[in-house]
């Protein structure tokens, strides 16, 4: 483990601890588990730009990497009633062990708790989230209904469902820190891009899952395949594709026609776009946050 990354896991423990010490066991047990990157980018903004304090010890800072965290995590319980799945995070989901009515009731009950936690630093921060809550559930409308182009539509979910919080992450971190409207700005757009940029590798990640049959493909949401349908390519690329999609070959010779055909190069190379585009915003920036761009999205990650 790298010293960084030592660095993240402090990190993360301080954002778990505040969450044990201040919410219900039920919340801490939908909230932890995960990667926590949202949280922790709302810590690192912070470092990034305030000059007097330690966010390990700022209050402000960690409730607000907290109500991040907490809004993902039912965001998560949310998608797996809509997709009905029955595993999150190696756990039985909150969908799995307590069935559609009381798992429904537990979300709307817990959405109620970022709000809790935020309302002490003003209306501010109160309408950032709920801005963000309804933006990310109009990405997952598209989603359901599929009611744009393709490439259009895939956009559009990336950035509602995923880009919108990791862009509240770090709106948060930049406004815990008082930092200047600009740089709230700039940090909000760096949010969006990192958040687009995770959202595409983990696209890949699952697309290869599915065709290897460790993923059951979503029929109702599930952006894996959506992201295929955005790539310029030939037709019996195209072919390819349909009959992955329809379960007409076998997983071994899908995915290594899959790396022959060059779609998985031709995604991969979407996805360095974005994160170069990513580390571009952060390049005037401390090599710290330039490294978590690099932790979020690692150069392997098949």
């Amino acid at each position: 483990m790298t010293e960084f990354e030592t660095e993240l896991r402090l990190i993360r423990d301080n954002i778990c601890n505040r969450i044990a010490s201040t919410q219900t066991k039920d919340i801490f047990d939908i909230s932890t588990g995960g990667k926590m990157l949202r949280s922790i980018l709302t810590v690192l903004v912070y470092d990034e730009l305030s000059y007097d304090s330690d966010s390990m010890t700022n209050t402000k800072a960690l409730d607000l990497a907290c109500c991040a965290e907490i809004v993902h995590a039912l965001t998560l319980a949310a998608d797996d009633i809509i997709d009905q799945d029955d595993m999150r995070r190696g756990k039985p989901s909150l969908y799995s062990l307590k069935g559609f009515s009381m798992a429904f009731l537990e979300i709307l009950s817990g959405l109620s708790v970022p709000y809790s936690i935020i309302s002490r630093y003003g209306p501010e921060y109160v309408d950032a989230v709920a801005k963000t809550q309804r933006v990310m559930c109009s990405g997952v409308a598209h989603e359901i209904t599929k009611d744009l182009p393709a490439s259009t539509l895939y956009n559009a979910i990336i950035s509602r469902k995923t880009g919108s919080l990791f862009a509240l992450a770090a709106r948060f971190g930049a406004m815990a820190a008082d930092a200047p409207e600009d740089d709230v700005n700039e940090m909000v757009r760096f949010g969006l891009q990192l958040g687009n940029t995770y959202q595409i590798q983990d696209d890949i990640r699952d697309l290869i899952d599915v065709i290897t049959g460790e993923k059951t493909a979503d029929p109702i949401t599930g952006t894996e395949f959506m992201m295929l349908k955005c790539l310029q390519v030939d037709d019996l690329t195209k072919q390819l594709i349909k009959d992955i999609l329809n379960g007409n070959i076998e997983p071994a010779k899908a995915r290594s026609l899959l790396h022959k055909s060059g779609i998985l190069n031709a995604l991969v190379r979407k996805r360095d776009a974005e994160k170069k585009r990513a580390l571009g915003m952060v390049r005037h920036r401390s090599a710290r946050m330039r490294r978590y761009v690099e932790h979020c999205i690692p150069e392997s990650f098949l």
